[in-house]
């Protein structure tokens, strides 16, 4: 067990190397220039573009920019958001609350619905307690996120104010 879990460790360097290339890889191939995103619909001369272009680093080659980026990472410095314009680590401490306590919320409901659905299918196998449970479990595994919110926003808002 030890031995499997230095290997995984190991391999943890990788894992992250790939996570940032595939994010640095996103974040480029996204259709459009991204100080189009920077300076909104405004109307900007070309000399402001490239300024604009050139303090953001995006005037280099690639490769250059992903040092960069590299560097930037492991300094802890997450950029500047081109939505926002605001450094990623400042929009990610103001989100990341209620972020977690969505999260919570929904652990806490998967647990309150699930252990107790769990026992009774477990207890009176074959019943239609059983049956019940299997078929909230597929419902849930197989239910896109975003339909089960759109759900349950309907049930909690319309129907139970």
């Amino acid at each position: 067990m030890v031995r499997y879990a230095v290997r995984r460790l190991c391999l943890v360097p990788l894992v992250l190397l790939g996570v940032s290339v595939v994010t640095f890889g996103l974040t480029r191939i996204i259709p459009g220039d991204p100080t189009d995103r920077l300076i909104g619909s405004a109307f900007v001369t070309e000399a402001r573009r490239a300024e604009i272009r050139r303090e953001y680093g995006l005037d280099r080659p690639y490769p250059v920019q992903f040092a960069a980026y590299l560097t930037g990472l492991a300094r802890g410095d997450l950029g500047t958001s081109f939505l926002t314009s605001r450094p990623v680590a400042a929009d990610l401490r103001q989100r990341f609350p209620a972020t977690l306590e969505l999260a919570a919320a929904a652990m806490a409901f998967a647990v309150a619905v699930a252990l107790p659905l769990g026992v009774a299918s477990a207890v009176w196998k074959d019943s239609w307690l059983d049956h019940l449970g299997r078929v909230v479990a597929v419902l849930g595994v197989s239910m896109p996120v975003f339909w089960s919110g759109l759900l349950l926003l309907y049930l909690f808002f319309y129907w139970w104010q």
